[in-house]
């Protein structure tokens, strides 16, 4: 078994410069490809222009992984920032050029052609049945589309101004060394792991090194922060978007009630979570749960196990639940799609990236033999496995809004966790570990959004590093109650937390999926499922559930914290 990916077959194995001049060719025929709308299209000439289009669009997403991926093995190759560069350039041209089609998709005129018309729209978009709930949404959503020069500016503003900041914020973290105790570590992932050590000095020595590094380039940090805030704002309020949050809220397909509904109930449940600290502090043989042991091992994992061990134990629990899991994760494994261990430059955590739906999904993992690795790499495959059954659509819709892209995770993340534990003779400590997991799923998560909620405003008025490290120490002082005993220095927690930087108000969706995936857990119906997960991304988060029998609202979401209660009390019972 290779340990590291092949990314070589994203260009089909052709050298970088000729597949890069391949696709510079077909952008360069663009224009002449749409003068087709320019006239009295037919059904037929759509049909074909539509196949062009995400034709082009496969070409274009493998041109721009490919560099993309080799960047997050090591994001100090000179070789592959210049690649990087020659493709962000290229794709700006591409934008650029079909900037009218999108304009004239979506009933808008460009200056230069009139927009599609409904009555028109109705007769043509039945033509591609697989996009048309897409495209009648991008219709609806015009309102929030900015005159063609304005677009081009912000696709330039993106990909020249807030793209290099998110990369140096990579670099800067990439050149981090973290002081542990008497040892200096130079992997993040290294020292997350440390986080969870049996021995309480070493968390706390851990959470210090992370925090005193970051804390050294905080004024940096806050920098990059501060502009990234201030871009989402300026957008947002030029799109006419409500608030901040509506423009992802938009860009998932999701209501805003549906989320306001999940943070809501997320904010008056964190009672429950807090009888989950007092539990845990009792194991700990402690008064008051301190936050530096948070994540304290409940139960004794003398193993390390080997990447070998630890994909059987996925693999034998996917192949229980369902053997179309098995299938695909161990087709994704074999297929070379992963890249395993930590090393030098390396990006740290873990990910799960679909390319094309003619390619499995590629995942990267920092495999340091812990069962929390078995549960990562679980949940990418879950990613992974969710990307394959979505592969017979349009690329446009392959992938689903970001609440539902991590309910598969989640949802592989309790069925292998199901296997571990009917074979632990401490099921009591395993049981923590789980309800742990899914508090840093649910309740941090949702944290995360309403701290970056008052942290948009605060900056708007000119709060600083300080006002903003403050806010984020209350609000963990809120979320944790009197149960746990909050150290000063975790106010430099969020700078550390790469969403808030590369995808503002993205955590929201790890709440909203680990929900779900509890629901679908305990209803066991496989036809449910795989409905959800073949849908990718081909309709609205509401109408995908309510097609399956899930409606989303107060109680959909409350009936999750019942869920969690019910672990609480039968670990509090074992």
């Amino acid at each position: 078994m290779k340990i590291n990916w092949d990314l070589e077959k994203i260009i089909n194995n052709q050298k970088f410069e000729n597949y890069f001049e391949e696709v510079k060719k077909e952008i360069l025929l663009i224009d002449e490809k749409l003068k087709v709308i320019e006239k009295e299209i037919g059904k037929s000439e759509f049909k074909d222009l539509i196949e062009w289009e995400e034709n082009l669009a496969k070409k274009i997403n493998r041109l721009a992984y490919y560099p993309g991926l080799q960047q997050e093995e090591n994001q100090k190759n000179q070789e592959v920032l210049k690649r990087k560069s020659m493709v962000d350039n290229l794709l700006l041209e591409y934008s650029n050029k079909m900037r009218k089609f999108w304009f004239w998709l979506k009933g808008l005129d460009n200056g230069e052609i009139k927009g599609l018309s409904e009555e028109k729209a109705r007769i043509l978009f039945e033509e591609v049945a697989d996009l048309k709930n897409v495209w009648w949404y991008l219709r609806e959503q015009a309102k929030h589309s900015l005159k063609a020069n304005e677009e081009k500016i912000i696709d330039f503003k993106d990909m020249c101004g807030i793209g290099p900041l998110n990369d140096l914020r990579g670099m800067i973290e990439a050149e981090m060394e973290y002081k542990v105790g008497k040892k200096i570590i130079k992997s993040q992932a290294e020292v997350i792991k440390l986080i969870h050590s049996k021995k309480a000095r070493t968390r706390k020595e851990a959470y210090l090194g992370l925090f005193k590094a970051h804390q050294k380039e905080i004024d940096k940090l806050f920098l990059i922060y501060q502009a990234i805030v201030k871009n989402w704002k300026y957008e947002a309020r030029e799109r006419k978007y409500k608030n901040e949050i509506e423009m992802r809220n938009k860009g998932n397909w999701i209501e805003n009630k549906t989320v306001d509904q999940l943070l809501d109930v997320c904010d008056e449940n964190r009672g429950i979570f807090q009888k989950f600290f007092k539990l845990k502090a009792k194991l700990l043989k402690t008064k008051k749960l301190n936050r530096f042991d948070l994540y304290a091992p409940t139960y004794q994992e003398n193993k390390k196990y080997t990447l070998e061990e630890g994909i059987e134990i996925i693999l034998t629990a996917f192949g229980k639940f369902d053997s179309r899991f098995e299938k695909v994760a161990r087709e994704i494994i074999e297929d070379n799609q992963i890249d395993y261990y930590p090393k030098k430059n390396k990006r740290n955590g873990a990910f799960c990236a679909t390319v094309v739906p003619e390619l499995k999904p590629f995942i990267l993992m920092n495999w340091t033999g812990s069962l929390r690795d078995i549960l990562t790499l679980a949940h990418e495959l879950g990613h992974g496995i969710h990307s394959v059954l979505a592969n017979k659509h349009y690329p446009m819709v392959q992938e689903a809004g970001l609440p539902l892209a991590e309910t598969a995770s989640t949802l592989t993340e309790l069925i292998v966790f199901n296997e571990v534990i009917e074979k632990s003779e401490n099921k009591k400590g395993l049981w923590v570990e789980k309800i742990g997991d899914i508090y840093a799923t649910v309740g941090r998560q949702a944290f995360f959004v309403m701290f970056e909620k008052q942290a948009f405003e605060l900056i708007d008025q000119g709060g600083g590093e300080k006002e903003i490290s403050n806010l984020y120490l209350k609000e963990l002082k809120k979320q944790f109650g009197k149960e746990v005993m909050i150290d000063s220095n975790f106010k430099y927690e969020w700078s550390y937390v790469s969403h808030f930087f590369n995808s503002p108000f993205y955590c929201y969706a790890y709440s909203f999926g680990e929900l779900l995936a509890l629901s679908l857990w305990n209803r066991q119906d496989k036809k449910m499922i795989f409905e959800i997960l073949e849908a990718g991304g081909s309709d609205s988060i509401e109408k995908i559930l309510k097609r399956a029998g899930i409606t989303t609202d107060l109680d959909f979401f409350k009936n999750g914290f019942k869920e969690i209660e019910k672990m609480i009390e039968k670990a509090s019972r074992l």
